[in-house]
C-alpha cells in the first residue's frame, strides 16, 4: 500500500507551528533568568561585629572559573568598533519594540529602559501592596528618574485610587559642575520639574559616599512615617575598563546598600542593581542581605540588555536583626578599604558558596549565550534569522504586557502633568566610538610624550571647531526668558535670588551651560600646560586673572590654567570685580544726585569671560534682568551690556550684600568647607532662548580657550 504524503501547505504549517513554539519558550524563558538564596532561619544573628574587616580579600576558585569563562567570550569584542557593536545588537535586543509600545501606546511618563526594569522588579516580585492606603519610597542614585515614574505607573494602576504615594530621590547632582560625567548620568529633564523631591545632600554635590550627604538623605527620611520600597540603581562608566567593572562599583554598590538599610522600615523591600558577583565585595554584600531579608533573589530582568552583566538584587522582608546599626556604621566607616574584606572567608559557610556558584553558573550562560548569537550574527545577511528574530520580538512583546498587564493610566495621575518631560532639551547623551583595542591605546595617551599629547589634543580641537553643534542658531543672550521667570525686569532683585550652599567647584568637570567635549578638551589642554611647566620649567605667561580697564572687565585666558582648580574663589572675585566696576561706571555719571544715563548711556564690557558654574550664569541673568537692558555678543569672546534700568543701583547694591552675606554663611558652617553654589534657581537659567545662546557661546569660547592655550605650548615648544 503506497504510503499517502502530506501536502507540502500542511507540511509548511506544521514547520511554522513547531518554530512558533520553540520561539515561544524561548520568548518565555526571558522573563525566568532568576535566582533565589535559600533563606536563613528566623531570628539567626549577624556575625560578631568584632569579625568584621578582620581578614585579607580572598577568591572563591569556582567563582574565579565564571570569571574567566565571562571574559573569554568577551574579549572576542574587543576590535569590534563599539558604536557599529551597539548598533547591531539594538537592532537583534526586544527591547526597543517594548519601550515603543510603552511611549507611544500606553502613552507612559518619561519611559526609559529603567522604567521598563523596574516594573518588571515590582510586578514580578509583588513589592508593593495593593491594599496600603499610604505609601512611601527613597530611590538612590535615581537620576535620570524613569524609576520613580515606572513605579507610579504601577501604583496608579494597582492600587487603591485614593493610595497616598510620596516619595524622594538622589543621585549625583547633574547641576554641580564638580561631579565627573563618567559617574553621573547628567539628564536632568525630570529632575527639573520635580527638584523638591530630590535630596543633593549637605555638600550638593549628592554624593553618598560623603558621610554628611548620608547623613542628610536619613535625615530625610524621616519625614516619611514608614519606608516601603528603597531602590537603588548605582553604576560608573566602566566602559575602557570592562573587566573591572565589579571592583569599580563595589564601593558604591556597599553604599547604596549601607544607606538603605538605615532607611527602610522592617518588613519592607529593597531592589539593588548589580553587574557579575565575583569578587569577595560582591559574596560579603550577599551574605550580609541574605542575613537581613527573608528572601532573597537574583532577576535579570527581559528588559536589561541580555548582553550585559547587570543583574538585580531583589531582597523582600527586611529584619532589622538586632546590632544592625553598629554593623552599618562600621561597613560605612570602612567604605574605602580595600586591603581587607567585609567578612572573614572563614565566617562565610561553604553552603552559600555553592549557592554563589550555582547562580554565576546560570547567569554567565545566558549572557555568553547571547554574545555568542551576537557574534555569529554580526554583519552578515540571514533571512531565515531575520524572520525568526522579528517573530521573538513579537512574541516576546505580546508576554510582556499579557504579563505585567500595563495599561495607560490618566493624565492627572502623571507625576507632571503640565509638560512633556521626555520633550526637554538633553545634552551631552554618553556617546563612544572606536573599537576597545583602540579606547585602551587613547587612554594610555596620558603617558604619551608632551609632543605625542599635543599633537593629539590639536587634533580633538580640530574636530570639534569642524564638528560643533548649534543649538537653535537664532538664539541670542538677548532674548528673553521664559518660563520661572519673574516679571521680566521688574521684580526687585531679592525676589529672583535663590542661594544653593555646598562643596566648593575646585575644577568645572561638567556643565549645564556647555558639551561636556568642549570642557574635557578644556581641562585636558590645562593638565598638559601644567605638566609643561612643571617638566621643563617653562615660564608661562600669566598675570592677573582678572583686569579692569575703564568700562572693560577681562579674564585672562593665560592665566586660566592657574585658577582652574580653584573656581569657586575665582567666581566670587569676579562677582565682586563686575560689581563694583558697574557701581564706579555709575558713580562717575552721577552730578548733583541726578544720574547723569540721560547723557552718556553707561556700558560694561566684558572680555573672554567663560560662564560655565551656576554662579557665573546666575551673575550673567542677573546683569540682563536687573541692571541692564540689553546684553550683546560682540564678538565670539566679548559681551556688551547696555541701556542701564532705572533700578539698576538698587538691584546691584543688594545683589552685591545677599551675595556676599552668603558667601559670608556658607564659610561659616561647620563640618567640610562650603560655598556658594548657586544665586539664582537653577530652573529660571535652562529655559527660554537664552539657555540655547549661552551653550552657543560657551561651546565656542571653551575651544578659542583651548586654541590659545595650544597654541603658546606650541610657541614655547617650538612645535609646528
Amino acid at each position: 500500500m503506497a504510503m499517502e504524503i502530506p501536502p507540502a501547505e500542511d507540511i509548511a504549517l506544521e514547520e511554522d507551528a513547531v518554530l512558533r513554539e520553540k520561539i515561544y519558550h524561548e520568548a518565555a524563558a526571558q522573563f525566568e533568568k532568576k535566582f533565589q538564596f535559600q533563606p536563613l532561619p528566623a531570628n539567626t544573628p549577624l556575625p560578631p561585629l568584632d569579625t568584621l574587616y578582620s581578614g585579607p580579600p580572598y577568591t572563591v576558585p569556582a567563582l574565579e572559573e565564571q570569571k574567566r569563562r565571562l571574559n573569554e567570550v568577551k574579549n572576542r569584542l574587543n576590535d569590534f568598533e563599539i558604536s557599529d557593536w551597539h548598533q547591531h545588537t539594538r537592532k537583534r535586543s526586544s527591547l526597543l519594540p517594548i519601550l515603543n509600545e510603552l511611549r507611544y501606546r500606553i502613552r507612559a511618563e518619561f519611559v526609559t529602559q529603567a522604567f521598563a526594569k523596574l516594573y518588571e522588579c515590582v510586578s514580578a516580585y509583588e513589592l508593593i501592596d495593593g491594599q496600603q492606603q499610604e505609601l512611601y519610597s527613597v530611590h538612590l542614585c535615581e537620576a535620570p528618574g524613569a524609576f520613580v515614574t515606572g513605579l507610579n505607573h504601577y501604583i496608579r494602576l494597582h492600587c487603591a485610587p485614593r493610595t497616598k504615594w510620596a516619595w524622594f530621590a538622589c543621585t549625583l547632582n547633574p547641576h554641580y559642575e564638580g561631579n565627573c560625567p563618567g559617574n553621573m548620568i547628567p539628564d536632568d529633564r525630570f529632575i527639573l520639574h520635580t527638584l523638591g523631591s530630590w535630596c543633593f545632600g549637605a555638600d550638593g554635590t549628592g554624593d553618598i559616599m560623603v558621610r554628611e550627604n548620608r547623613d542628610a538623605i536619613i535625615k530625610r527620611s524621616q519625614r516619611f512615617p514608614t519606608v516601603h520600597l528603597v531602590t537603588a540603581d548605582g553604576s560608573i562608566d566602566c566602559l575602557n575598563v570592562p573587566e573591572e567593572q565589579e571592583e569599580r562599583v563595589a564601593k558604591l554598590h556597599l553604599a547604596e546598600t549601607v544607606l538603605a538599610l538605615s532607611v527602610l522600615s522592617p518588613g519592607q523591600h529593597f531592589v539593588l542593581k548589580m553587574f557579575t558577583l565575583f569578587e569577595h565585595s560582591s559574596v560579603s554584600l550577599l551574605f550580609l542581605l541574605n542575613h537581613c531579608f527573608d528572601e532573597l533573589h537574583v532577576f535579570k530582568p527581559c528588559t536589561s540588555k541580555p548582553g550585559n552583566s547587570e543583574v538585580y538584587i531583589v531582597a523582600k522582608h527586611y529584619r532589622q536583626p538586632n546590632g544592625i546599626e553598629q554593623y552599618l556604621d562600621q561597613i560605612y566607616t570602612n567604605l574605602q578599604d580595600e586591603a581587607r574584606a567585609i567578612f572573614n572567608r572563614t565566617t562565610i559557610p561553604d553552603t552559600f558558596l555553592e549557592q554563589l556558584r550555582t547562580c554565576t553558573t546560570q547567569f554567565v550562560q545566558w549572557q555568553t549565550d547571547v554574545i555568542e548569537s551576537n557574534i555569529r550574527f554580526y554583519r552578515t545577511s540571514d533571512p531565515l534569522e531575520d524572520q525568526r528574530l522579528a517573530l521573538f520580538k513579537q512574541t516576546i512583546l505580546e508576554i510582556f504586557f499579557t504579563q505585567y498587564h500595563i495599561t495607560p493610566i490618566r493624565n492627572n495621575h502623571r507625576i507632571v502633568h503640565r509638560a512633556k518631560v521626555s520633550e526637554g532639551l538633553n545634552i551631552n547623551q554618553k556617546e563612544s566610538r572606536g573599537t576597545f583595542n583602540e579606547r585602551t591605546q587613547l587612554a594610555a595617551a596620558a603617558d604619551a610624550s608632551v609632543t605625542e599629547t599635543l599633537r593629539s589634543l590639536c587634533d580633538r580641537l580640530d574636530h570639534l571647531t569642524l564638528t560643533r553643534q548649534l543649538f537653535h542658531p537664532q538664539a541670542t543672550l538677548n532674548d528673553p526668558l521664559q518660563e520661572g521667570d519673574p516679571d521680566n525686569g521688574f521684580a526687585p532683585v531679592q525676589h529672583r535670588l535663590f542661594f544653593a550652599i555646598g562643596k566648593p567647584i575646585e575644577r568645572v568637570k561638567s556643565s549645564k551651560f556647555a558639551l561636556i567635549t568642549c570642557i574635557r578638551l578644556l581641562n585636558d589642554t590645562v593638565d598638559l600646560v601644567r605638566r609643561v611647566v612643571k617638566e621643563q620649567e617653562i615660564p608661562f605667561p600669566q598675570g592677573e586673572p582678572i583686569t579692569v580697564a575703564g568700562n572693560t572687565v577681562t579674564i585672562s585666558i593665560a592665566s586660566y590654567p592657574s585658577i582652574a582648580d580653584n573656581i569657586a574663589q575665582h567666581e566670587k572675585q569676579l562677582f565682586r570685580t563686575i560689581v563694583h566696576t558697574v557701581l564706579e561706571l555709575i558713580g562717575q555719571n552721577y552730578v548733583d544726585n541726578l544720574p547723569v544715563a540721560a547723557y552718556d548711556p553707561i556700558e560694561l564690557v566684558v572680555q573672554n569671560w567663560l560662564p560655565l558654574t551656576q554662579v557665573s550664569v546666575g551673575l550673567l541673568y542677573l546683569l540682563k534682568q536687573c541692571v541692564f537692558e540689553e546684553v550683546e555678543q560682540s564678538s565670539p569672546t566679548r559681551l556688551v551690556f547696555r541701556r542701564l534700568r532705572k533700578s539698576a543701583l538698587t538691584s546691584l547694591v543688594g545683589m552685591h550684600d545677599a551675595v556676599l552675606k552668603a558667601y559670608t554663611r556658607a564659610s561659616s558652617l561647620p563640618g567640610p568647607a562650603k560655598s556658594v553654589l548657586a544665586i539664582v534657581p537653577i530652573k529660571v537659567l535652562l529655559c527660554g532662548s537664552f539657555q540655547y545662546a549661552l551653550l552657543n557661546y560657551n561651546n565656542a569660547l571653551c575651544l578659542f580657550y583651548c586654541a590659545r592655550l595650544l597654541e603658546e605650548l606650541q610657541r614655547h615648544l617650538n612645535v609646528d
